[in-house]
């Protein structure tokens, strides 16, 4: 690694999947919210973490992925900038009381299943991206969590969870009407006549 001022430190990226663990991890902080703006590493653990408070990503990693990745680094990090062969970074401020985000916490025992939410689908790329399959599990309270696998990470375990944004009972309520009529033969008749009177229009 290269210092560059007291403050920012330039890493060098190894292996492919290096970066797109450090992708991962800085994808997934936000730099607006105090204290979610770090990478939390947890080096007696080999397990690093990050969210912003919708999502959360948990990566625990071999120890010698760790050591070649982490082992340098101190417990709380801000990326500034990646690049595919390098990261520079900072040393983040010490949170005594930091902990994982109240999302990751399931509340109660038994699923609380709601008719629909609505994801939103860029936090939820940045969860996943690259990995090649997604175990997801519906616990009590309405997060999702999840078991990320694929090969193009540092060999171990990967976890997540995303909370999903509600919605209103009238937009539940015309998905679910709309889901509905798909199958009932007057409805398709309908939407058969509609798609005929616009095409005799178009022509």
């Amino acid at each position: 690694r290269k210092e560059l001022t007291v403050s920012m430190i330039e890493k060098k990226i190894t292996d492919p999947k290096e970066y797109n663990l450090i992708k991962l991890l800085k994808d997934n902080t936000n730099p607006n919210q105090y204290g979610l703006q770090y990478v939390h590493l947890e080096h007696d653990l080999c397990r690093a973490f990050a969210s912003n408070s919708y999502a959360i990503v948990i990566a625990d990693l071999e120890p010698n992925w760790w050591k070649d990745i982490f082992g340098s680094l101190p417990e709380f990090v801000y990326i500034n900038k990646l690049n595919k062969d390098r990261f520079i970074y900072s040393d983040g401020e010490k949170l005594d009381k930091f902990k994982y985000q109240e999302i990751f916490e399931a509340v109660g025992k038994e699923p609380e299943y709601q008719p629909v939410t609505h994801l939103d689908l860029k936090l939820l790329r940045n969860l996943i991206d690259k990995f090649d399959d997604v175990y997801f599990v519906k616990g009590a309270g309405q997060a999702l969590y999840m078991q990320l696998e694929g090969d193009k990470y540092p060999h171990g375990n990967y976890y997540a969870a995303i909370m999903p944004m509600t919605i209103t009972k009238e937009q539940a309520d015309k998905i679910i009407e709309a889901l509905g009529n798909l199958a009932i033969a007057a409805a398709a008749e309908i939407r058969r006549r509609w798609v005929a009177d616009k095409r005799e229009s178009a022509a």
